[in-house]
């Protein structure tokens, strides 16, 4: 199988978002005891923009590379 260094970059990159967002996924569920809470709540939505954010940026260099 033939695959371009490009396409592992890709796929690296695209890993380390889907990573992110589950490390905060996880520490919201591990705020609290009792499940998610509310501060619980707030790290899963901080979660949700960190890995746009970080999906953007990447696709941002990726864009800038052509």
């Amino acid at each position: 199988m033939n695959v371009g260094r490009d396409t592992i970059r890709e796929a690296l990159l695209a890993t380390v978002g889907v990573v992110v967002f589950l490390a905060f996924l996880v520490a919201a569920t591990t705020v609290s005891p009792d499940g998610m809470g509310p501060t619980g709540g707030y790290v899963a939505v901080a979660g949700i923009v960190a890995f746009v954010l970080t999906m953007a940026i990447i696709g941002i260099f990726f864009l800038d590379k052509d």
